[in-house]
């Protein structure tokens, strides 16, 4: 019965939305080597049934919840009643994250359909309008991927998944998660140079991102850091004037020991 409710009228149905999900979700498990025995398509299809039933549509705060308590009671689909449920997860602000590893990547694979769907058809946020919660969707993924140490390459998932025709919107969306990863970041009291420091290089893996900034941190209080950025940035402007692109260096036109061995 998914296949008779709209999910988006530029994106099919809850059935074809769900199909979606689950070709995400075997993305995801071949790039972790997720092995265990989960059929991805009934997995998806059963995460959103509860949809259907009186319960959700008289408390739809209850969806997902109620799939996990159907679920329980099935013993084909025991084994994922509690991803049914986790797979919203975070929902708010400090709600807790997935229980387990496959609820981890189900919740993962839902907001990466999400915001790839409605990205592609246009429905970004603008200004403080958010009506499809994208900028939650973006902070949830983001959580996942740090708080639970998740190595995958976010941008080669986006990539994977969009039309080839359709880069500009690849490159929209990530722009998009590394505003809410900056926000996400600052309010972990790191400051916004040492932020921008890290997200400037466009990390493709999120997991490790906390590491990268406490060693900057470590970096900014030695003596040298100083004269260091200094040296950097007096680099990086020269570069800035130079239109060209040296291939090779001619060692035979340095004098100085100290450039000679740098």
């Amino acid at each position: 019965k998914l296949g008779s409710i709209v999910y988006h009228n530029k994106l099919g149905t809850q059935a074809e939305r769900a199909g979606r999900v689950a070709i995400i979700l075997q993305y995801i498990a071949n790039e972790l080597n997720f092995n265990e025995d989960i059929n991805f398509k009934e997995f998806a299809l059963a995460s959103k049934a509860d949809l259907l039933s009186l319960m959700v549509g008289e408390f739809p705060e209850l969806q997902g919840v109620m799939g996990s308590i159907y679920a329980s009671d099935d013993i084909q689909l025991k084994h994922i009643a509690s991803a049914i449920e986790d797979h919203y997860k975070p929902k708010f602000s400090g709600d807790s994250l997935p229980r387990d590893t496959f609820g981890n990547y189900a919740a993962l694979a839902e907001k990466f359909e999400t915001l790839i769907g409605l990205f592609s058809i246009n429905e970004q946020p603008t200004g403080d309008k958010d009506p499809f919660s994208l900028r939650r969707n973006a902070i949830g993924l983001i959580r996942i991927l740090i708080e639970k140490n998740i190595p995958l390459n976010f941008s080669k998932l986006i990539d994977s998944q969009i039309p080839k025709d359709t880069k500009d919107i690849g490159d929209s969306l990530k722009s998009f998660i590394y505003e809410r990863l900056s926000n996400y970041l600052k309010d972990k009291n790191f400051t916004s140079n040492e932020v921008d420091a890290v997200i400037s290089s466009n990390p493709y893996y999120l997991n490790d991102i906390i590491n990268k900034l406490d060693a900057i941190k470590e970096f900014s209080n030695l003596d040298q850091s100083k004269d260091l950025a200094s040296a950097n940035k007096r680099v990086s402007n020269i570069l800035k004037k130079y239109t060209g692109l040296i291939e090779k260096v001619d060692e035979s036109l340095l004098e100085e020991v100290e450039e000679i061995q740098l």
